[in-house]
């Protein structure tokens, strides 16, 4: 996709087709895998890596036309192929008035994989040829209603700007969670002084257009300090009670979920890696 501005539009007509998977990733991951593309011999063997590369010469000349702002990743599955062929002959259609370039892999698993491949391996390329910085996960896991993502996104990449944070933007677009993890030296002062009004600017966002802070991973010591923030005093007062219930001495999990504070959060990050 050229442009995000009829993201809220296009996953439903997406999602009623029912497709077996539906995750995206950003420019930013896709000129990555392209940067990195040699380190991908490791994780392939050489000649799968070279009939990967042979597959990407015409996706490589399609960028020539304009680098998309999101590459959606979408999967169809049925009984029988022609069950298969219809779903996505269907989407097509309902898809056609966006007016966004696609590619169709019909049931090349081979040819799919190697987006799959961007999706899944580019941050972990980034982690290991970025020798001084580790990975800062303060920002990951959030939930954003997918009719908002067309407001979100832009907003959430310009915070990432702001603060000049080394990240990519993928996720699982039908439930629209999404998984930013940048990359920090955080035994640097200033790079530490990011952390906390990054967090702030992201999660109120994130607040603000009804969404969560944690998606698959939980709250923990990280998100926790913002559940009051996301429930009422009644919900956090039932959560306060099952942890006294089966914790009455508080042993697990201190100053998680129910007694998180930004203050021991923060004052309990690694100082050096």
């Amino acid at each position: 996709m050229k442009s995000i501005d009829n993201l809220g539009e296009l996953i439903p007509a997406v999602l009623a087709e029912k497709p077996a998977t539906f995750e995206c990733f950003d420019d930013n991951t896709l000129w990555l895998s392209f940067k990195f593309i040699f380190a991908f011999i490791k994780k392939l063997g050489f000649i799968t890596w070279f009939v990967m590369c042979m597959q990407l010469i015409p996706d490589g000349l399609a960028l020539l036309r304009g680098v998309p702002k999101l590459i959606l990743l979408i999967e169809f599955t049925g009984a029988t192929p022609e069950e298969v062929v219809n779903k996505i002959h269907t989407a097509r259609q309902n898809l056609q008035k966006f007016n966004f370039t696609y590619m169709e892999e019909d049931g090349n698993e081979a040819k799919a994989r190697k987006f799959w491949l961007m999706r899944r391996e580019s941050f972990n390329l980034l982690r290991s040829k970025v020798k001084d910085k580790h990975t800062a996960p303060f920002i990951d896991d959030f939930v954003v209603p997918p009719a908002r993502l067309t407001e979100f996104l832009p907003q959430l990449r310009a915070i990432i700007k702001k603060y000049k944070l080394l990240a990519t933007v993928a996720g699982h677009l039908g439930d629209g969670n999404f998984h930013v993890i940048p990359l920090m030296k955080i035994e640097d002062p200033n790079e530490r002084a990011k952390l906390e009004p990054a967090m702030k600017e992201v999660n109120n966002l994130v607040i603000k257009y009804g969404g969560s802070v944690s998606g698959e991973h939980n709250d923990g010591l990280v998100r926790g300090p913002w559940l009051k923030e996301m429930y009422t005093p009644s919900v956090l007062g039932y959560m306060q009670e099952i942890k006294q219930i089966y914790d009455p001495l508080t042993i697990f999990n201190q100053h998680k979920k129910t007694d998180a504070t930004w203050e021991y959060s923060f004052s309990h990050i690694r100082e050096k890696f």
